[in-house]
């Protein structure tokens, strides 16, 4: 029996210096950027950012122009959102975007970069007839929503817009089902209280002095408004529905 002794070459290790530098840095970038300070930094940069958008929108609403300063510390601002998904994005990796809020972050920095761009390179008079600058500006409100993921005394209410956001989907539905009843009888009106109201006009029982009531049911889409108006806000309901109903009672079944 021949025993033989084999000298076996040492693996070398996977673990690099450079491995252990970068694993170390991303530890110490995890730290910072999700750490308390941080995170309450960066709540008060959203709202002092809100603060400023709010100041915006006054200003032009009242014809006047915003102050330099607060473009520039909005702009400022941008740059930190952008920094922190930065940071974010170097820590966490593509994970990062499996969360909802943080692709409104995303949507919201692109729509603040596309705003930015407008003003520098578009003339003034034509950004003022954008459409899509307002709207770009608007998404600047929803800014706030980063508050909800930045502070940590608001985890029960980020939680229930979490909830809420699950249930958006039923919530849509809802309103479309509630849209096609109310279609239903909105053609109701149009084909049965219509012609009832023309008829009371006519015997000047009602609706002489108002031409907008004959209106509310000459189309489908009017008296949907109607509806939405009397039924469901309950707004104006002695002005059209109580008439009609002691003219003729048989129209309760569409109102109530």
């Amino acid at each position: 029996m021949v025993v033989s002794d084999f000298i076996r070459m040492q693996q070398p290790t996977v673990t690099s210096e450079e491995n252990t530098f970068q694993h170390k840095l991303k530890d110490k970038v995890r730290k910072i950027v999700t750490g308390r300070i941080v995170s309450n930094f960066m709540a008060g940069v959203v709202l002092f950012d809100a603060f400023c958008t709010c100041s915006d929108v006054d200003a032009r609403a009242a014809g006047l122009e915003t102050p330099q300063w607060m473009l520039i510390v909005s702009d400022f601002c941008l740059a930190l959102y952008t920094l922190e998904l930065a940071l974010l994005l170097y820590v966490q990796g593509r994970q990062l975007l499996r969360d909802w809020m943080v692709i409104l972050d995303i949507v919201i920095i692109f729509c603040g970069y596309a705003e930015l761009l407008l003003n520098l390179f578009a003339p003034g008079d034509l950004i003022a007839s954008f459409s899509m600058l307002r709207v770009l500006r608007l998404a600047r409100i929803i800014r706030l929503m980063r508050l909800l993921r930045r502070t940590r005394a608001l985890r029960e209410l980020q939680k229930l817009v979490t909830m809420m956001a699950t249930c958006l989907k039923a919530l849509g539905w809802s309103f479309i089902f509630c849209f096609v009843i109310m279609t239903i009888w909105a053609m109701l009106l149009v084909e049965i209280v219509h012609p009832i109201m023309k008829e009371m006009r006519l015997a000047e029982v009602a609706f002489q002095d108002c031409e907008t009531c004959l209106k509310a049911t000459s189309s489908v889409m009017d008296s949907n408004l109607l509806l939405f108006q009397t039924v469901i806000a309950g707004d104006s309901w002695g002005d059209i529905a109580v008439p009609v109903i002691e003219y003729s009672p048989g129209t309760a079944i569409i109102f109530v």
